[in-house]
């Protein structure tokens, strides 16, 4: 409708149209590259006063996936004899032998071979070769080389409007050729390949056109994609993120995936490019929504459309702790970081063999030591159900490979654990060593302890963090970047306790500093 509109075209002409100069597809599956042929064919001829079925324009559909199997001179055979060709034949033959693991990460236009070739002139070069071979072996190489050619051709182009759910996969469970490939040609974003092509989509775009993406959220908080995230707030526009949470997809099940929908576009000054975004502001300013507290997808879907839309200034996101993109504004508060460090815990890289109950070490003293852990809620004395063999730091569990030492500049001191997941429950910490799901952190002064200990047990704090770090688990480091009112947490301490904090004791057994004392099992008379 949109082309009948602005050229005055007919049902059909204007499909045709879109068919010809609109619509773009690229997918690493042959057989989705056949759906989505097939589908866009369907609704082309149904689409009313369209002429229903009959023949339509080629489709800009193509495998960004498919590889080249025959050997490279009898593929370079199809360059007729001409230079060029022959050399764009040449790269096509080594490139894309690694297509089914890179797909549409391959760029042709960064190559060598588009200084010397058009890719739509070497698909019509290898049209004209394909006519001329009446070899049958040859003409199956010039098919497959025709196909390669369409989808440089898609690769190397440039569009308005990019929109695509990215592939997610952790740079830890990519392969040797893949980790290569993202290091070194997308190095802030190697972290995972759904922030990858991220930036391949942006690279697909003009300047000012505009990537629409559904991809994980996690890369707007983790520090590990600190450099990545100030790349984009620095050099692109950003202008929705709706922040979905888990359950978003009626036919993905589970909470792994918790997504987010961004549009955002490339280079900042899309007013003056003609981009999607046409009246961007110099002071860019960012739309955000959050459905992530409704559980099901069409619960989500209704209240896409009435949650309130919030606003934040772009510039803004870079001066928020390692420039992690927060829908809310942050209070501009001094962070607790001033007051106090987070430290991770110890992973003994075999937990069934290094840590037990404190109740089944025969022998606590004699190699293991007390081990405190994560805890479900709050408390004053909790985590301290497990000891570890720690053997002096001499002994067997620091030869493992998979075993981290962490911690040690809390070892000793007084502060709190935090436990990294949930609701982030605290207890305090008396300098045991601490398990890597319970970070412990430490204030620089203990006079300050109580004055944490009331702030981190405090539904404020968890939302603080929550609102920088939505993460399964959330980092030791973002514990203490949080906006902290220490003159307020102060008074609230000196209310509460004015005596200080408790010393360690617990009327529960299965915590090493239980008492013994029967009194706690005994029901006494009025």
């Amino acid at each position: 409708p949109m082309r009948m509109e602005l050229d005055g075209l007919t049902a059909r002409e204007a499909v045709d149209a879109a068919l010809r100069e609109n619509i773009h597809g690229l997918e690493i599956d042959q057989r989705c590259v056949e759906l989505a042929a097939f589908a866009l064919a369907l609704t082309a001829w149904r689409y009313p006063g369209a002429g229903g079925y009959r023949i339509l324009p080629e489709l800009n559909v193509a495998c960004s996936g498919l590889s080249v199997s025959v050997a490279k001179e009898e593929w370079k055979q199809l360059g007729l004899g001409k230079r060029n060709l022959t050399i764009a034949l040449d790269w096509m033959h080594d490139t894309f032998k690694d297509a089914p693991v890179l797909g549409s990460l391959l760029n042709p236009a960064k190559t060598d071979a588009a200084k010397l070739v058009q890719w739509d002139e070497l698909s019509s070069a290898l049209e004209q070769a394909l006519k001329q071979e009446q070899r049958e072996e040859h003409q199956e190489v010039a098919v497959v080389a025709q196909g390669l050619t369409k989808a440089a051709t898609l690769l190397a182009g440039r569009y308005q409007w990019v929109i695509t759910n990215v592939p997610y996969l952790a740079r830890g469970k990519q392969n040797q050729r893949l980790q290569d490939f993202c290091e070194r040609h997308y190095p802030a974003a190697k972290s995972d390949l759904a922030t990858v092509f991220l930036d391949r989509c942006l690279e697909l775009c003009v300047l000012g056109g505009t990537s629409s993406i559904v991809l994980p959220q996690n890369w707007l908080f983790l520090t590990g994609y600190k450099k990545f995230r100030e790349k984009l707030l620095k050099n692109d526009t950003w202008h929705l993120i709706a922040r979905l949470g888990p359950g978003a997809f009626e036919t993905i099940s589970g909470e792994v995936v918790k997504a987010i929908l961004i549009s955002l576009s490339r280079s900042n000054s899309t007013k003056d490019t003609g981009g999607l975004f046409g009246n961007a502001d110099d002071d860019n300013l960012i739309r955000g929504v959050n459905v992530s507290e409704f559980r099901s997808a069409a619960e989500k879907a209704d209240h896409l459309l009435k949650t309130e839309i919030k606003t934040v200034e772009q510039a803004k996101q870079l001066e928020n702790p390692d420039a992690r993109v927060v829908i809310d504004i942050l209070q501009e508060e001094t962070l607790l970081l001033k007051y106090a460090d987070g430290f991770k815990g110890l992973s003994t890289g075999d937990l069934s063999r290094f840590i037990h109950l404190f109740w089944e070490a025969v022998n606590i003293g004699n190699g293991w030591v007390p081990y405190q852990g994560s805890i479900r809620e709050s408390n004053f004395f909790d985590g301290r159900s497990q000891v570890l063999l720690w053997e002096s730091g001499s002994g067997a569990m620091v030869t493992q490979s998979s075993c981290y030492i962490k911690g040690r500049q809390a070892w000793g001191k007084k502060g709190l654990t935090i436990t990294q997941m949930g609701s982030l429950p605290a207890t305090l910490y008396e300098g045991d060593m601490f398990d890597e799901n319970a970070a412990a952190v430490v204030p620089y002064d203990d006079i300050n302890r109580a004055i944490l200990y009331c702030f981190v047990t405090s539904t404020d704090y968890s939302e603080l963090v929550r609102q920088i770090d939505a993460a399964l688990k959330v980092t030791n480091k973002t514990l203490v970047k949080v906006p902290f009112d220490f003159e307020h947490w102060s008074k609230v301490a000196t209310d509460k306790y004015p005596n200080g904090l408790p010393n360690p004791y617990s009327d529960d057994p299965t915590q090493w500093i239980f008492h013994g004392h029967p009194c706690g099992s005994v029901i006494w008379d009025d």
